[in-house]
């Protein structure tokens, strides 16, 4: 689930710099707290 949404984000979010590592890695981070954060709310919080 959580891949998929990572992977999901990449799309959207295409890089600007093919070449730079420094975007891909922030990107990379930003889509992976983007879907740790959804899935905390569907999964965690619906408990609560």
């Amino acid at each position: 689930m959580l891949d998929v949404m990572i992977s999901q984000h990449m799309r959207k979010h295409p890089l600007v710099n093919h070449g730079s590592t420094i975007e891909m890695w922030k990107l990379r981070e930003q889509a992976k707290m983007v879907a740790e954060e959804t899935v905390l709310m569907d999964i965690v919080y619906q408990y609560h």
